[in-house]
């Protein structure tokens, strides 16, 4: 081949450089810069031997993905996933990008999307694949997942017993930290015997940016986010809520035998018989950070609870309602835990407690919280169950207030924090520097005078609150957080005697 007639042309050709090899006899093509994405991108080459002769030109087409697979409702799955050729299905897309790439991402564009577990078309994540939703339908360009809303939901699959999974979004234990499901709203299937949105079964995936519903009708459970055995998994700024229906079990979050980081979600723990927001089950080191939850409206509610010798909760900087059912409690605690800064309110009515301890000897440290009844009728601040007498228990720095029925309950009903601290103190406890004030929320009960009602209750604290200040601060106790629910700086972050303020939010 004489390579001074060597000419390339097209899209491809124009961008790339040309090497022949004249005793393997291979002409090597290699991108000057990232060659341009889409279907039909076209390389001409022509050349000429020795001899002069004119070799017959060659002109093909190529699709060219750059890291990334693209689905639209209007696309095909015989397209090759470009952003001007895109792939129809979301499953489709994940095992293309899988296919050609380590790591890569699937835009999504807004429009509905229907999956079934039954027929084996919902969505199975891959290790360093991430799902992106909330694209323009008329622009790659543009995301904006709360404006652009992209449905995944499976309203197709029935039946199923009580352990027979049936979700739209599953990750297994080769998922890593690079998988991610991110601006959907998903839908789980109803009129199941399981439900869940969301099932993580190992693995470190994350999940954020999301509306998750678990099942509507479901005969025994219905769950938002369930996490089996998974070391790491990040479950961050979605909105979720667990549904379900009268007679079901219904959880926001269910963490069974995992280590997962919860934050800055919206958490509503459904309808059913028994519903919690935030589930802890034989789980190792879970973080629940900067949340908003509700424990939910079934006959039993909690809005967090740590049961079946969970290792270590630690729970932060959560605003916390416990729900609206007969039986309510803000924190359900039979496990050793760390409860430091976070507004707790019982629940509505139902007898509530904002925290209740259940036989245990565990190691539970309760710090800086705002806990309150959130009944004018009933209700206790923080109740224990054993009668044993209980050591490992600090409780510093809280105000207990708002509890028609007592500041704390075990063998004593104290209504005053004098009595409580020496209660404790002669059980062993360590018990400092609590108080009984009304912390002066900026609104409690919201335009609508409803306290059950979170959206708009409003428990920041003005500026003239009488536990600004008055908590322990957690820079000279060495926390590891350094921030509010709102994400706003506690203040102060030295070793200075002054304290930060006690609850979810710092008045600065």
């Amino acid at each position: 081949m004489n390579t001074s007639s060597l000419a390339l042309s097209g899209s491809l050709g124009l961008a790339a450089h040309a090497a022949w090899d004249g005793t393997s006899k291979t002409l090597t093509l290699t991108p000057l810069a990232a060659w341009p994405e889409g279907a039909s991108q076209h390389l001409g080459l022509s050349v000429s031997d020795l001899a002069g002769n004119a070799i017959i030109p060659i002109d093909a087409a190529f699709s060219v993905l750059n890291g990334v697979v693209y689905v639209k409702t209007t696309g095909s799955n015989s397209n090759p996933g470009t952003s001007d050729s895109p792939k129809a299905t979301i499953p489709a897309a994940i095992t293309q990008a899988a296919n050609y790439f380590a790591t890569a991402e699937v835009h999504v564009a807004q429009g509905t999307y229907d999956v079934s577990i039954d027929a084996g078309t919902h969505i199975v994540m891959k290790r360093g694949i991430a799902v992106m939703g909330g694209y323009s339908s008329s622009s790659w360009a543009t995301r904006d997942w709360t404006a652009n809303t992209t449905t995944i939901q499976d309203i197709a699959s029935t039946g199923g017993a009580a352990f027979d999974y049936k979700e739209v979004v599953y990750f297994d234990s080769a998922t890593d930290a690079q998988s991610i499901i991110d601006g959907f709203t998903i839908i789980a299937p109803s009129g199941v015997g399981r439900s869940d949105g969301v099932l993580v079964s190992g693995g470190s995936p994350v999940i954020r940016n999301n509306r998750i519903y678990g099942g509507a009708t479901v005969v025994n459970f219905a769950l938002g986010i369930e996490v089996r055995g998974s070391n790491g998994a990040l479950i961050s700024h979605n909105t979720i809520y667990a549904r379900g229906a009268a007679g079901s079990d219904t959880l926001g979050i269910n963490d069974y035998q995992s280590s997962s980081r919860i934050e800055y979600n919206d958490i509503d723990g459904g309808a059913g018989e028994r519903c919690v927001g935030i589930n802890l089950d034989s789980s190792s080191s879970t973080v629940i950070f900067a949340n908003t939850v509700y424990g939910g409206s079934g006959n039993q509610s909690r809005a967090v609870a740590a049961i079946s010798s969970v290792t270590m909760m630690t729970l932060e900087n959560n605003v916390l309602h416990g729900g609206a059912g007969s039986s309510v409690r803000g924190v359900y605690i039979d496990s050793p835990g760390i409860i430091r800064n976070n507004t707790i309110c019982g629940g509505g009515n139902g007898d509530p407690r904002g925290i209740t301890i259940d036989n245990t000897s565990a190691a539970i440290t309760i710090d800086n919280n705002i806990i309150f009844s959130g009944s004018s009728t009933g209700g206790y601040g923080i109740e224990e169950m054993s009668t044993a007498p209980h050591p490992s228990l600090i409780v510093r720095n809280n105000d207990i207030w708002g509890c028609p029925d007592g500041l704390y309950y075990h063998g004593l009903v104290a209504t005053t924090i004098a009595d409580m601290e020496a209660y404790l103190g002669g059980r062993g406890a360590t018990a400092s520097g609590n108080v009984s004030v009304d912390p002066s929320f900026i609104s409690p009960r919201g335009a609508d005078n409803d306290l059950s009602t979170m959206n708009d209750n409003n428990w920041s604290l003005s500026a003239t609150s009488p536990v600004k200040d008055a908590g322990l601060n957690g820079a000279k106790e060495d926390w590891d957080f350094t921030t509010d629910v709102t994400g706003a700086a506690r203040t102060p972050l030295d070793s200075s005697v002054t304290g930060w303020s006690m609850g979810a939010y710092e008045v600065n």
